[in-house]
């Protein structure tokens, strides 16, 4: 079915080692016991720091350089020291809540800093705030970096970042829990629910201030009806104004006073009323009821050092609020992380995931240097070109020749004075030459992104020119007469501005449409020389007289990264080993060495599926040979003495939610889904992504777009515009007619009733067995997802968000699991290796050289506990081998995607040399045959029959609620013919189902006299088919096991 052999499926050669020994009676069981280690101590603290009170902040702060602790004693006196730490009773403090501020125009280090502790609080005052020191590179020191602490903040690793323990090759064991990852993680909101988010949260403080200005208009009027009760001589108007003021003071009780009405409001909230966004204001409001105030944020951004000096003891009282209610929506955040993220693995991964480092060195500067250079050399050739043109086409101003130019024509040549000189200019010229500060008069201000350029550079789309419309953006005319095929619909004009081109439209019968736009037909272009166009002047389709446009096209394509990026990278926090300042990193020996870190600013659950997010190294494109400054990964330099080792999870969350429809059959490869992913070739065009190409008439790549999409819980109209994307000349009603054919293949029909099988389901497609649950650790959605806070109706459930949810969150745990098994293997065999950083479904680990070979077999054994235990949690007791491990672990000395990618672009004209790409068989050579130990030995066989004490908050998840309950149900996913589904539903159930798709009930004697007989099968095919398939089926559950 579906075009597939399982006749064909490969064998492997065998790949035999003695794996480290379990931690447990199975494999999810070890998961827990070695999580709770990664965990401890910090899980112990994060819990007693909940628990901790916080003493009042204090009421003055004492004005000096450094660490300030305020001892607050039980009778309400207190007093202050300076300390060179936060330490009590001579130890460092272990559980800190963390802020600071800084003042981004001068410098990216903290101004001040306060912590609040069980025992007290701190305060730390840069001595360049103070003027008594020039050098503002001032870090904030914590104290012996071997002692377990936990810190807690909001965004937490923007604090991190100013932490002087922090900058060193040896780590810290400082952990960081994030009070904004939390709150992402159990009340955060997906991008698809953030405009309707936004619009409640308007109408809601809108509300409020109407009711606000309502109370306010009632006080002052129970004021005066207090004063002229008071003055009243007559006692019945008297009595009258008592009850009137009566009256007003109950409608102005607080809505807590209102008892059994306001918990019954509180049962019956929407999504919208449980979440909120991310900043700690909004966090605050929504989980403590707590209304703060940033305006004084703002004084750190446009103050001076002198402003902010004279204003100390007000900014150093921001901050602690900042903290005390940090820590107050910490109380509240962390439970429920815990309640919806039970395991001790989720928890461990995100501790280390927050101590994440790049080391970097003096190839920093130069990378910094060469972008900068090749894009302003690239940038200032286009600007010179344009300019000539727009020079050129000022001199038509006398003798009108512009009149004759289709282009040209549309400019405003309106004769406008040019300043002292009394030189008349046409109005566009000038409105480029206009007086700029930093600039000599008559300076051009004219760049490709500028409006007039593709007017001055005469493009034209499929030769006919471009207009542009204030209404629809760029659109290209056709003369009157002409039969145009295109899927756009003609235009119309309506905005005054475009009144002459309406007149070309009715006067001229020219026929005007717009550029194709990735967004689909109602979006505008608003450049013809944006990036995404590159391709369309390279075949032909956008053209211009001279070269001029290409090069503009080339040189915005070239530009594009480092256009987009050059303001994060450029504003990196690098901080430099130095004289005071030993990082343990080792320089070489070259002139003008020198080494570095950068901590990047991950949050470590930015996502509602729990994904790591980060503005620049987690966005950072792989290095191509046309995009200026795309080699920013490779810059990330292992110092001299260690290597880079890591590894790309192969088709992550491909292989997961294949494994999730499986589970079904409890056998790998069970669904057509699965056959493809564990045996599909590229070569037989077997593979997943071929098939979709097959179905589509698509590139590969571009069918690898479809379906990841699809995965991530896209629906048909975002196939239609992708294949739109695709293809400009394709008509919509192709476009949907060839995604209606990919899901009927893939997806398969729904049957849209309730009473075959006693649900709905799809059938007949390769991807029909799915069950949408988060398998491996059994987190929670977050609330805002959450089904019992969602409407009902159709297109505000967010289903897709859903579903998106179930795959990326499962593979976040994916790499929770791989991180946990990698910490217990470096400890257990003492592996010199630390966490650099995970992208996704990337693993990258700083490891000393002498023990790459052996970090790289822990990572091929981590990943084949973690695939063990998603297919242990699914409920399959094996593992096909060709998953069991990762294609290859890279071991090089840059971070990069691959190997072999010499990351020769515009700004690195030099090949950077490969690395090694090392296979499980050649790991295994490298590693005296598979051993984990330093010296080679052999690794300890398992023993038969060793004991584990009890784990203490561990319950045996159920494997087999994913299974299918017979052989029927699984049949009816996979067949083709709704007939069929009737067939086998009346074979499990008893009952005889009639009527099509859709259309269930009724008389069923009265249906069967009018069903035609084309509509069911001859009953002995059916009947032939339905027992051979049953019978192998049901031999192949009672051998695996699988009937419950």
């Amino acid at each position: 079915m579906h075009g597939l052999d399982p006749k064909k499926g490969s064998v492997l050669p065998d790949t035999a080692f003695t794996l480290p020994p379990l931690q447990g009676y199975n494999i999810d069981e070890h998961f827990h016991r070695i999580g709770v280690r990664a965990a401890l101590p910090w899980s112990n603290l994060a819990v007693d720091l909940v628990k901790a009170q916080v003493s009042p902040t204090p009421d003055h702060w004492d004005i000096q350089a450094g660490w300030t602790k305020y001892h607050y004693r039980p009778d309400g006196s207190s007093y202050s020291e300076h300390v060179e730490y936060p330490h009590h009773d001579g130890k460092p403090e272990q559980m800190l809540v963390f802020d600071v501020e800084t003042m981004p125009e001068y410098h990216p280090y903290a101004v001040i800093a306060c912590a609040a502790t069980p025992n007290g609080w701190y305060a730390w005052i840069s001595p360049w705030l103070l003027d008594q020191n020039a050098d503002p590179d001032q870090l904030i020191p914590f104290g012996d970096p071997n002692v377990a602490r936990l810190i807690v903040g909001h965004n937490v690793s923007y604090d991190r970042a100013r932490i002087r323990e922090e900058y060193s090759l040896a780590g810290s064991r400082t952990r960081f829990l994030d009070t904004m990852s939390l709150h992402v993680a159990v009340k955060g909101i997906s991008s698809h629910q953030r405009p309707a988010w936004m619009k409640h949260r308007k109408s809601k403080d809108q509300a409020r201030e109407q009711v606000e200005e309502a109370e306010e208009a009632v006080v002052a009027l129970l004021q005066e009806t207090s004063s002229r009760q008071a003055a009243e001589p007559d006692g019945t108007k008297r009595e009258e104004l008592h009850a009137m003021r009566s009256a007003m003071e109950e409608s102005l009780l607080p809505a807590g006073a209102q008892g059994e009405d306001a918990h019954e409001e509180a049962e019956s909230k929407s999504w919208e009323d449980i979440t909120s966004a991310n900043s700690l204001a909004d966090v605050a409001r929504l989980h403590c009821g707590i209304d703060m105030e940033k305006a004084v944020r703002n004084d750190f951004m446009t103050c001076s050092p002198q402003e902010i000096r004279e204003g100390l003891q007000d900014y150093l009282n921001y901050c602690a609020n900042d903290v005390s209610v940090t820590h107050r929506v910490y109380a509240k955040v962390l439970p429920e992380f815990l309640q919806s993220c039970p395991t001790p693995v989720s928890f461990s991964g995100i501790l280390t995931m927050g101590s994440s480092f790049l080391p970097v060195n003096q190839g920093w500067q130069s990378y910094l240097e060469n972008a900068e250079r090749t894009y302003r050399n690239l940038d200032e050739g286009v600007k010179k070109r344009l300019v000539e043109l727009a020079v050129e086409a000022k001199g038509m101003m006398e003798n009108e020749g512009w009149k004759d130019d289709v282009w040209l024509r549309q400019l405003d040549w309106t004769p406008k004075v040019a300043g002292k000189s009394r030189v008349m200019w046409p109005k566009w010229y000038w409105d480029l030459s206009r007086p700029r500060k930093d600039f000599p008069p008559g300076t051009v201000d004219l760049t490709p992104r500028t409006r007039i350029a593709p007017l001055l550079l005469r493009l034209s789309w499929q030769d006919w020119p471009l207009f542009h419309s204030r209404e629809h953006g760029w659109t290209f005319r056709v003369s009157p007469g002409i039969a145009f095929k295109t899927r756009q619909a003609p235009l119309t004009f309506h905005h005054p501005t475009d009144e002459v081109l309406q007149a070309l439209v009715l006067h001229d019968g020219f026929v005007f449409y717009k550029l194709p736009h990735k967004d689909g037909e109602s979006a505008n272009v608003g450049s013809p020389l944006a990036k995404t166009f590159n391709k369309y002047a390279q075949d032909g389709t956008l053209t211009s007289p001279g070269d001029e446009a290409r090069s503009a096209l080339d040189m915005n394509a070239q530009c594009s990264y480092w256009i987009s990026a050059r303001d994060r990278v450029l504003k990196q926090m690098v901080v430099w080993q130095r004289a005071g300042l030993d990082m343990g990193l080792g320089v070489g020996t070259e002139p003008g060495s020198k080494a570095g870190i950068i901590i990047p600013q991950v949050v470590t659950m930015g996502t509602v599926t729990r994904r790591a997010i980060e503005r620049t190294w987690l966005t950072a494109s792989n290095a191509k040979a046309n995009r200026v400054g795309s080699e920013l990964k490779a810059m990330v330099h292992a110092p001299p003495g260690y290597a880079i080792v890591g590894a790309d999870v192969d088709s992550e969350e491909l292989w997961i939610s294949s494994a999730m429809g499986d589970a079904q059959f409890g056998l790998h490869g069970a669904t057509a889904l699965g056959w493809m992913t564990l045996e599909g070739t590229k070569a037989a065009g077997t593979d997943l992504h071929s098939k979709t190409a097959s179905i589509l008439g698509l590139s590969r790549d571009q069918a690898k777009v479809f379906n990841y999409s699809r995965i991530y819980g896209a629906g048909m109209r975002h196939a239609v515009q992708l294949l739109l994307q695709a293809n400009t000349d394709m008509l919509p009603e192709q476009a949907q007619r060839l995604a209606e054919q990919l899901y009927t293949s893939t997806k398969g029909k729904n049957t849209h009733r309730m009473d075959v099988f006693g649900r709905k389901f799809w059938f007949g497609g390769t991807e029909s067995f799915e069950h949408p649950t988060t398998p491996a650790l059994g987190c929670g959605i977050t609330h805002a997802l959450s089904k019992k806070y969602l409407p009902a109706a159709f297109g505000s459930d967010y289903m897709t968000s859903r579903i998106n949810w179930v795959v990326q969150s499962s593979g976040v745990d994916y790499l929770h699991l791989l991180i946990v098994a990698m910490e217990h293997l470096i400890q257990t065999y003492a592996i010199d290796a630390r966490y650099l950083l995970s992208v996704h479904d990337e693993l990258r680990y700083l490891v000393a050289e002498r023990d790459r070979y052996r970090a790289a077999l822990a990572l091929q054994v981590a990943n084949l506990w973690t695939r063990c235990l998603f297919a242990f949690r699914l409920g399959m007791d094996d593992l096909p081998q060709g998953v069991a491990f990762f294609s290859a672990v890279d071991v090089d000395h840059v971070l990069r995607k691959e190997t072999d990618m010499p990351c020769v672009t515009p700004s690195q004209p030099e090949p950077i040399p490969p690395g090694e790409s090392l296979g499980i068989e050649q790991t295994l050579a490298l590693t005296r045959g598979g051993s984990l130990w330093a010296d080679g030995r052999a690794m300890d066989e398992e023993p038969a029959a060793r004991t584990w004490d009890p784990l203490q908050g561990y319950e045996p998840p159920d494997c087999m609620r994913h299974r299918a309950d017979n052989a029927a149900w699984l049949r009816a996913q996979a067949t083709n013919s709704f007939a069929e589904v009737k067939y086998l539903a009346q074979e499990a159930s008893g009952v005889r189902f009639e009527g099509d798709i859709g259309r269930g009930g009724g008389d069923a004697r009265a249906r069967g006299r009018r069903r035609s007989a084309g509509e069911v099968p001859e009953p002995e095919a059916v009947t032939e088919r339905r027992n051979e398939w049953a019978e192998v089926l049901q031999h192949e559950m009672r051998r695996f096991r699988l009937i419950r």
